[in-house]
């Protein structure tokens, strides 16, 4: 992903996880770490993890959390 993308949303298309963002398509690509928790798991986070959303696919509920950059 491009760095210094703003996460916009997540939401389900045509059944599956879609991830869309605001970015500089020619700014350097970075790893974006996204991490996603089923209501009820321990959620070992790092203090500046940012929510992302919630999403229902069947009886799963995930919540979906940004965990930053990393570069490649």
């Amino acid at each position: 992903m491009p760095s210094g993308a703003s996460l916009l949303s997540i939401q389900l298309q045509d059944g599956l996880p879609q991830l869309w963002a605001a970015c500089d398509p020619g700014a350097a690509k970075v790893l974006r770490r996204i991490a996603a928790f089923g209501t009820g798991d321990d959620m070992a986070l790092t203090a500046d993890a940012r929510y992302i959303g919630t999403l229902q696919v069947g009886y799963a509920v995930l919540h979906y959390f940004d965990l930053g950059e990393r570069l490649r």
